[in-house]
């Protein structure tokens, strides 16, 4: 983790490359309303931190020709990892096409998330005690402290050195460095909207000069500096959300990763295996003390902004109903299911929902590699009716859910988020009747299915298919008994999370 946090005399830097920055800004104010301002488009991009896109290239080019700059852009549209900022400032090198992302953008919706600008950034931070006893003025201060989380978080796990965020009206902007082997956060001074641009393209000189350099490799973590008046409530917005049973939070508590595993965190674990990747979570096949592992990870502060209609209490319940199944199916686990290893908090807000075992091939991986036996089908039924004979509906009986293991060629299910268990029902025979319709469901996506000659599969690669066929997901397929191969392995693990 950084080795402090200090202020950055942010307004100096504005000074000393005015002239520069000043390029990159429009000489012609920019009146924008809160109903104009959606932040995480890039529309708003063009309209109001600077130059039309191509006006924006056509200075840095001029600026800077060393880079050989063939495109700038901002953008959302951030894919394979745990957790994704509003909006990313990247440019694209002319010579070999390579994407350089330069500054994370955390922007908060106006006049909903309030900021205490009473005190500055780093006072707010070093304060151990409550900054305040008035609820409204403390929400204030925790809303600096989260975004701020928030913001260095996608900094470290994107390796970018500068960062802004904004609830439109107040900027702050951050930089990594490296000073006597220690990680510094430097945090500007609070600004207002009316420099905010001279700000932003400030930032947009500073990172195109330090080109060469802007990878921040330094992998960084600020939770332990978090003092306990911000921690509590981290996982916000998750009042009247269904409290999970006492014997399971005692069988499987809230932890982190650092006290479950030894590391500071999953989501720096190199090498992995992405197997899966949405708005909502992030999953990634890792080997850690010699274990051989799942991790689903979710950002809990910044998922619900990329989805409209997932909210943190849907996290919230997700998460637990996959904990409270996996503790059902105690007895079960490494035969019927993986086994559970725990789950909490990974990387400040990221967290990781559940780590498992990693058992093997999913059998949309083996459709897709036409390796999908009559054999394995028969044995992917005969675990569903096995798991209903034990009183659980798994709720999502797609292909991808269900992992065929070659040691003993028995198909385990994952993915609980949207299981039901008998207990759940007040009548014995819906149960029955939702899992016989469970079971046709399953029926249903493997009897399209060619019959294949009975032999066992063989790992292979498959380029990587979107297109739904069949009902079915197509995944990559790849090298299972190894993570020095990363590229082309399955894309097994989805969930209603992903």
């Amino acid at each position: 983790m950084p080795g402090e946090i200090r202020s950055w005399d942010f307004l100096s830097e504005m000074d000393r490359i005015r002239s520069e920055a000043e390029n990159l800004v429009v000489k012609r104010p920019v009146e924008m309303t809160l109903e104009s301002t959606v932040f995480s488009s890039e529309r708003s991009f063009e309209l109001f931190w600077g130059l039309p896109r191509e006006a924006t290239l056509r200075v840095l080019r001029e600026a800077f020709p060393e880079l050989a700059l063939k495109k700038g852009y901002a953008t959302s549209r951030i894919i394979n990892t745990p957790a994704r900022p509003n909006e990313l400032f990247t440019v694209v090198n002319a010579h070999d096409d390579t994407h350089r992302h330069l500054i994370v953008m955390e922007k908060k919706v106006p006049n909903k998330v309030v900021f205490d600008t009473s005190r500055s950034i780093v006072e707010i931070m070093h304060a151990d005690e409550p900054v305040a006893s008035d609820p409204i003025k403390l929400e204030a201060a925790k809303n600096v402290w989260r975004t701020m989380i928030q913001t260095y978080t996608y900094m470290v796990l994107n390796r970018i050195r500068y960062g802004l965020f904004s609830n439109w009206d107040n900027w702050a902007f951050m930089e990594r460095r490296i000073i006597d082997s220690k990680e510094v956060l430097f945090v500007s001074p609070w600004m207002g909207r009316d420099c905010a641009r001279l700000g932003w393209s400030t930032l947009v000189v500073l990172a195109c000069r330090t080109m060469d350099s802007i990878e921040c490799s330094s992998r960084g973590s600020i939770f332990g500096q978090v003092p306990a008046w911000v921690r509590q409530g981290k996982r916000q917005n998750t009042s009247g959300a269904t409290a999970p049973p006492a014997p399971v939070r005692e069988a499987y508590p809230e932890t982190t990763t650092e006290q479950a595993m030894g590391v500071t965190a999953l989501c720096l674990v190199e090498p992995y295996q992405v197997l899966g990747d949405s708005r909502a979570s992030h999953t990634r096949r890792l080997r850690v003390n010699g274990m051989d592992l799942v991790a689903k990870f979710v950002d809990f502060l910044g998922a619900p902004s990329h989805c409209t209609d997932i909210t943190n209490r849907d996290l919230w319940d997700w998460e637990w109903n996959e904990v409270r199944t996996y503790h059902y199916l105690r007895e079960h686990q490494g035969r019927l299911v993986p086994r559970f290893i725990y789950h909490g908090c990974d990387l400040n807000q990221i967290w990781v929902t559940a780590v498992t075992t990693n058992e093997g091939e999913s059998l949309a991986a083996l459709l897709k590699g036409g390796l999908l036996t009559t054999e394995i089908q028969a044995a992917a039924r005969a675990s569903l009716i096995e798991l209903h004979s034990l009183g659980v509906i798994h709720g999502d009986v797609a292909l991808r859910n269900a992992i065929w293991r070659p040691s003993d060629g028995r198909v385990l299910w994952i993915d609980f988020e949207q299981s039901t268990l008998r207990t759940d029902f007040a009548q014995a025979q819906n149960f029955d009747r939702m899992a016989e319709r469970e079971l046709g469901e399953l029926n249903e996506l493997v009897a399209p299915i060619q019959p294949l000659a009975e032999s066992v599969p063989v790992a292979t690669d498959a380029k990587k298919n979107d297109d739904d066929v069949d009902r079915v997901e197509a995944v990559e397929k790849g090298d299972a008994n190894t993570l020095d191969k990363v590229a082309g392995e399955p894309d097994s693990k989805r969930s209603k999370m992903s």
